[in-house]
């Protein structure tokens, strides 16, 4: 792990494209599925998952893709693709750009703040966190998500990614 700040959005992207890939096998009814204490449907997490950290690098004084407003349709799987890989560069970059700095968002009248750009780039993570965990809650109900070679069902932890970049190993 050359890079601790690259290392961090870079797995949380490789994360929601693994939960992008689960949920592209489920119907349309399975998309629709909630539980208690869960944002919403999957859908509608997924889609509000990936449109908040696009608005992060927005936020942060980066540019990037459109980003789903609240209430519009589904954009589907290959646009949410897009605007992950999309979001880690400019999540990466915009780190590297303002990490430290006081910056102030001002998105409409009713939102305006100031705040340490440090505490976006980390609530960043944890929403992400949050709401993929409240996603695999609701693929655990409906039996849908898939076990690990363990048999344990975490499948987009940093434990699975540092397996899938082969960053750790068994010792004899």
């Amino acid at each position: 792990m050359a890079d601790l700040v690259e290392d961090f959005y870079r797995q949380n992207a490789w994360a929601n494209l693994q939960l992008i890939e689960v949920c592209r096998a489920l119907t349309d009814e399975q998309l629709e599925a909630t539980a208690p204490g869960a944002f919403g449907s999957i859908r509608s997490t997924l889609t509000h998952l990936v449109g908040a950290e696009a608005l992060n690098v927005r936020r942060l004084g980066g540019s990037g893709p459109e980003i789903p407003s609240r209430g519009a349709s589904w954009p589907g799987f290959d646009a949410l693709e897009v605007i992950v890989r999309s979001t880690a560069d400019g999540l990466i970059e915009r780190a590297r750009a303002v990490g430290g700095a006081r910056i102030v968002v001002d998105e409409a009248p009713d939102v305006r703040f100031e705040i340490e750009a440090d505490v976006l780039l980390v609530q960043v993570i944890n929403h992400s966190t949050e709401h993929r965990g409240q996603i695999c809650t609701i693929l655990t109900m409906l039996g849908a998500l898939p076990a690990t070679g363990d048999g344990g069902q975490t499948i987009i932890d940093a434990w699975a990614w540092s397996d899938t970049l082969g960053l750790a190993r068994r010792l004899p």
